[in-house]
């Protein structure tokens, strides 16, 4: 049995509100992703769908080294949980090139640990 949890009168734990926006990804994270990838779609014809999904010229993805691979991979991750409005989480990434062959496939952790930027 389903019971929507909308039609209960149920109040939120104390907190809850706080806890919940201290998951969502920062906003300027949010504007830096999207800046680099808004720079990779004008100068590269790199095509992000918002969703965890983008299209990469072959020659292009072959160019970059791993490293810079692993960095568009984290940036589509992070634009798609960005733009979910939700909190962070594992977020599927698949990116293809123009003829729709996947280049790579994965998951990526978009959380953010901000437990290095409180401690002394």
């Amino acid at each position: 049995m389903v019971i929507a949890a909308g039609a209960c009168d149920v109040p939120a734990p104390p907190g809850a509100p706080e806890r919940q926006a201290a998951k969502l990804l920062p906003a300027e994270l949010c504007t830096k992703v999207r800046a680099a990838l808004a720079e990779l779609e004008e100068k590269a014809s790199v095509a992000v769908d918002g969703k965890g999904g983008a299209v990469v010229p072959q020659l292009l993805w072959l160019e970059l080294g791993a490293e810079r691979r692993g960095q568009v991979g984290s940036s589509v991750a992070h634009d798609a949980a960005c733009r979910s409005g939700g909190p962070g989480r594992d977020q599927e990434i698949i990116i293809r090139n123009e003829a729709g062959r996947v280049l790579s496939q994965r998951t990526i952790s978009t959380g953010v640990d901000m437990s290095g930027l409180l401690a002394d």
